[in-house]
């Protein structure tokens, strides 16, 4: 029973971390869509799905996904659980040769075909860490796999939405935001709570 109450204090702790970055984007007047946080741990990935898909605010019609960099790459994972209906991946790094931290290959491209939802992958045109020709591997395996996505190319780096450094472009930021908020209302409606 005490071993029972220090794990579901555990994963209460985890989820609250783990769900930081929804209450950032919902500051940012995206409320009342449900993420699954990509920026964690590949089990906190599932255990987040698992939360959001029975938590009674949650509609789940309206699991959704965003990441950055390895995030990116976790929240293209997170878009193989079938009922995820939209995904964004922001310059998700080990999507193209299969690297996911210590993993030399997680084989998430090639289980792409169980992707259900829409997927938006977004990049920079200059980035290193995913080349034109890594880009190119991904665009052909969603292709081949029938996934239902769009590419969104832009004359910036890799991490240029990060508002810090020197590879912060603004105006390539709300572009790419708007994309994000373009999938999202047209996969959960206008009525979704994302406001304009």
């Amino acid at each position: 029973m005490l071993l029972e109450a220090e794990s579901r204090q555990r994963n209460r702790q985890s989820l609250t971390s783990a769900l930081a970055p929804v209450r950032r984007l919902q500051r940012r007047k995206i409320d009342r869509v449900s993420f699954i946080v990509a920026g964690v741990q590949k089990a906190g990935t599932t255990a987040i799905h698992d939360f959001l898909a029975q938590h009674p605010m949650v509609s789940p019609a309206k699991l959704g996904t965003a990441g950055f960099c390895i995030g990116g790459h976790l929240s293209f994972r997170a878009a193989l659980y079938p009922d995820v209906r939209a995904t964004v991946c922001f310059y998700g790094t080990g999507i193209h040769d299969g690297r996911l931290g210590r993993d030399a290959d997680a084989g998430s491209l090639q289980r792409a075909g169980d992707i259900k939802g829409e997927l938006l992958m977004i990049f920079g045109e200059s980035d290193p860490h995913i080349p034109k020709e890594g880009r190119e591997r991904i665009r052909t395996a969603l292709q081949q796999a029938g996934v239902k996505y769009r590419v969104k190319l832009y004359p910036a780096e890799h991490a240029f939405m990060r508002d810090e450094g020197p590879r912060y472009d603004p105006e390539c930021t709300d572009l790419a935001f708007a994309d994000m908020l373009h999938l999202f209302r047209s996969t959960f409606g206008e009525s979704s709570g994302i406001a304009a």
